[in-house]
């Protein structure tokens, strides 16, 4: 099948997709019925997609929705079957195949969580008196780092250093990194950025989450803004 994908959907799983493995791939014809598929379905899946039947028989979110009304169209978060949250998109190529792409977003949602947590820790130690009084910081939940580009390789940091950041760059001093080196998708991410900006719209881009190992062992899951 891999060999078989037309050059439109090969552009749209380099350029479109984020930097993830265990995609699932579903092709369909303009009545939404399958007609060949690969990767991991049990991770999304209950049971093996069949070729000749409806995609929504396995996946219900897509009842009506192949072929898509606007190409592509993503569908985010939806537990298509198993406990994994994905983001479906839908693809129409000038052919009139219909692609649907599987991509996990369990990494994110596990990260929102874990957020969430802590957000009603600290309301909680408020309340308890345990903590300062007054308003959350949401952001120092977040414990966020914010940049400032300077040029194609270097940044400013430009809040606190977030303890992570520390144990990611021990012995770490400086304001001004070489973001490239410290967080290479970055560099992909900052190119997608440019292409939005130019076209001069209102709203925002946001990346896909990504994970960096820490001096003490543990991972950490990151998103850009």
């Amino acid at each position: 099948m891999l060999s078989k994908l037309p050059l439109e959907i090969t552009e749209y799983l380099v350029d479109k997709l984020p930097p993830y493995t265990g995609v699932l791939i579903i092709k369909c014809d303009s009545e939404g019925k399958i007609v060949d598929f690969h990767g991991p379905y049990k991770e999304y899946l209950t049971a093996e997609p069949v070729k000749g039947e409806a995609v929504h028989n396995f996946v219900p979110a897509l009842f009506s929705m192949v072929p898509p009304l606007v190409s592509p169209m993503v569908l985010h978060k939806i537990k298509a079957g198993t406990e994994i949250h994905a983001d479906i998109h839908l693809v129409n190529t000038s052919e009139d195949e219909n692609w649907i792409f599987f991509v996990d977003q369990e990494l994110e949602t596990k990260g929102i969580k874990e957020l969430l947590q802590r957000i009603n820790e600290t309301k909680l130690s408020e309340e308890n008196g345990s903590a300062e009084t007054g308003s959350i910081n949401l952001l120092s939940v977040f414990d966020y780092i914010n940049l400032k580009v300077v040029n194609d390789e270097s940044a400013i940091i430009e809040n606190p250093i977030p303890q992570w950041f520390k144990l990611l760059r021990p012995g770490f001093e400086e304001k001004t990194i070489n973001y490239t080196e410290v967080f290479p998708y970055l560099e992909v991410f900052l190119f997608e950025a440019s292409e939005f900006w130019d076209k001069k719209t209102e709203g925002k881009i946001k990346s896909g989450v990504w994970t960096e190992s820490l001096s003490n062992g543990e991972e950490i899951i990151l998103t850009a803004f």
